[in-house]
């Protein structure tokens, strides 16, 4: 009895770890990797479960690479088209020495319109502007914007300044030689709306060129003057046969938000019934917002 207990705890044991020791490769493989060989036809059947395996693994595998791949490189183009956004460089502050250069042989009147070039000085604010991208790598565009410009003109004269006579023609008018003259100017303001194309390098060199159109708002003379111990002022508004509308051409380039620039009006700046042909010149240098 003793013998026939020890018999089959033994016995049992060794079935239980054959049990154990048969089926741990098949709990341990991939449920698609069972291989059911019924005798019939034993050799396609295993091809085929093979080709479905490997079918699997590599829909798995490629599915995986592809998620990989669509995933970085959605990524790298939203990191990229952010870098690379094309944003023009007009929009800020403009600041610039301007002068007047005639096309007409010097005469009383041309003379009368010389300014003291260190003196006169153009500022400009363009209030907001709109970049439109026209190369495919977003470093060539056109930039439009809106903004204002404010000249003030001071004659290099300080004792002759301008008036209109009855035919509407620019004249000069003498100012009395016992002012001691502070300030002898001829001022401007204009509503500018900037269209230039733009390069840039990345989005911080760039040159840009176009044409600021503007429409005259205000123009006035003022003379700043003592005399007997006391400042006064002097002061006459009106268009002074100016034009309404002028067309500057620009250039610029900068690196930034820093910037020079040059504007040249290639429109007279004064009706076409008056003998002069005046075009400002101002050179200066950009604050970009």
């Amino acid at each position: 009895m003793k013998l026939n207990l020890q018999f089959c705890i033994t016995t049992c044991t060794v079935i239980t770890f054959g049990i154990i020791t048969c089926t741990t490769p098949v709990f341990g493989q991939h449920l698609d990797t069972i291989i059911i060989d019924d005798g019939w036809n034993s050799h396609e059947s295993t091809s085929t479960l093979n080709n479905i395996e490997a079918n699997n693994n590599r829909h798995h595998n490629t599915t995986n690479i592809d998620l990989f791949i669509l995933g970085s490189t959605k990524e790298y183009k939203n990191k990229n088209s952010k870098s690379r956004r094309f944003r023009g460089h007009f929009k800020g502050i403009t600041l610039g020495y301007t002068t007047h250069l005639t096309n007409t042989p010097a005469s009383a009147n041309s003379e009368m319109l010389k300014l003291d070039w260190g003196n006169s000085f153009t500022l400009g604010l363009t209030l907001g502007q709109k970049s439109i991208p026209i190369s495919s790598n977003n470093n060539f565009g056109l930039v439009v914007g809106l903004g204002l410009e404010y000249q003030r003109k001071q004659f290099e004269d300080s004792h002759t300044t301008i008036t209109k006579n009855d035919k509407g023609i620019l004249m000069p008018l003498p100012i009395n030689s016992d002012y001691s003259v502070r300030r002898n100017t001829l001022k401007h303001l204009y509503l500018t709306i900037p269209v230039v194309f733009e390069i840039q390098d990345r989005g911080r060199f760039f040159i840009s060129a176009g044409v600021i159109g503007a429409v005259s708002l205000h123009s006035k003379t003022k003379v700043v003057y003592d005399y007997g111990g006391r400042k006064k002022k002097q002061k006459q508004t009106d268009n002074f046969s100016s034009t309404p509308f002028k067309a500057d051409a620009t250039v610029r380039m900068g690196y930034g938000c820093i910037g020079v620039f040059c504007n040249y009006t290639f429109t007279n700046i004064f009706e076409t019934d008056t003998p002069e042909d005046i075009h400002p010149l101002t050179i200066g240098m950009s604050l970009i917002f």
